[in-house]
């Protein structure tokens, strides 16, 4: 549609500007902190816990544990061959 005035390139020389200037304002913007994945808040660090003669035996029982069933694990594997 074209303007009835006597400037109307004029006009449409604006109006197409201002949409050209509309839409790359859409493409060039920067991506501020509301879009994208949020980032995880920091958590304090866990303070070292001091283990008492119960919580050694538990921990060395369960390392043996897992050793004998590593062990137990090789051994079936090796039967299967």
């Amino acid at each position: 549609c074209i303007p009835k005035c006597q400037n109307w390139a004029i006009v449409l020389q604006v109006q197409l500007f201002e949409f050209f200037c509309g839409s790359l304002r859409l493409f060039l913007r920067m991506p501020g902190k509301e879009g994208g994945k949020a980032k995880p808040l920091k958590q304090p660090k866990k303070e070292a816990k001091e283990l008492d003669e119960s919580d050694i035996a538990y921990l060395n029982k369960k390392k043996e544990e897992e050793k004998a069933l590593k062990a137990f694990k090789e051994k079936q594997a090796g039967k299967k061959k």
